[in-house]
Formats: C-alpha cells, structure tokens, sequence
C-alpha cells in the first residue's frame, strides 16, 4: 500500500520541526542552509537510526530559520517546512508535525509538498492525534482536492477503516477472506 511508501519516505526523509517550548537563541538556531544540511546529514546514527539528539537540535534551528523574518520570501521555505513536519513525525510529535504541514496547505498551496502535506495532516488527525470527525473530513477534502493522487486509495481505504478498533479490522479481514 502506498501508505508504506508514506512511511518510508518519512523515515528516509529526516527533516522536520520543533518542540512547543521556546528555542535558545544561540549560534546553532541561526545557522545557514549550508549547516542546515550539514545537521540533516549527520542526524542519523551509523546503523541508520535517527538520533534524538540531533534530531531536537535540528527541529530548533528549522523553527528559527521558519519564524525568521529574513526567510519569509525564501523560495526554499515550503521545502524547509515539509521536512520539519516530516522529522516532527519521527520523533513522535504529531502536533508539531500537524502544524507544519498545516501551514504548508495554508501559505503555500499550489508547492508541489502540498498534495502530500494535506494527506499526511489527516492522517495524523486519524493514527496520531485520534481526531476522528476532523480526519474524516480532512480525507475527504483531500480526495475531493486531489482526485488525481497516489494516494487517493489510503485516503479512501483511511476513512472506511476510520475509528475501527484492530479487533475490529481483524474480523473484518477474517470475514472477507472466507468469502473467497
């Protein structure tokens, strides 16, 4: 399913933002796109796994970089924010990551991210954040904005499994395959 593509590109793709709790205004937070990409390099252990750490550091300086004035008009800003709801997303905060791919659908909605910023911000309000209604509708508004997507059949597939229990999915699994 292309969910799991989803979930590989997240786990590849290691950029995302920030803890809710102000960052400290040292030299690190206002560093550059070079040390930006610097940071995302090396955000990874040798076996391939993220490193918190780094991970944190790296949510800090997307967050100022993002809120910096300066970068407002920046071309690479979008780009800037999908990763940091991407990272968000992989050290386990959905809200911030929510946030990012909100802002994202929000302040730049024809950015070739949007498409998937829009699905993965139901998706969290679905697997993550377990906003039932408010996912329903964002699947929904999803399909109806992007009837074209690769991932229009998870969206679909999201809302006729939305608020089911796994004992649930499991049963109904089970049911549809004695049918065959």
């Amino acid at each position: 399913m292309k969910i799991v593509k989803v979930f590989g590109m997240i786990f590849l793709t290691v950029v995302m933002f920030s803890c809710n709790q102000p960052v400290k205004d040292n030299t690190e937070s206002h560093l550059g796109l070079k040390a930006i990409e610097t940071m995302e390099q090396n955000v990874h252990n040798k076996d391939g796994s993220l490193n918190l750490s780094k991970a944190i550091k790296l949510l800090d300086v997307y967050k100022n970089f993002i809120l910096d004035k300066e970068h407002q008009k920046d071309t690479i800003l979008p780009e800037i924010i999908f990763k940091a709801g991407n990272l968000a997303m992989n050290v386990n905060r959905p809200q911030t990551a929510y946030s990012f791919f909100m802002k994202i659908n929000a302040d730049y909605p024809e950015h070739r991210r949007a498409e998937q910023a829009a699905f993965l911000t139901a998706f969290l309000l679905d697997n993550n954040m377990h906003k039932l209604k408010e996912a329903k509708e964002a699947y929904e508004n999803f399909i109806k904005k992007y009837p074209e997507s690769e991932f229009v059949d998870d969206a679909q597939a999201s809302l006729k499994y939305l608020g089911k229990s796994p004992e649930e999915l499991i049963k109904e699994f089970e049911k549809k395959n004695k049918g065959k």
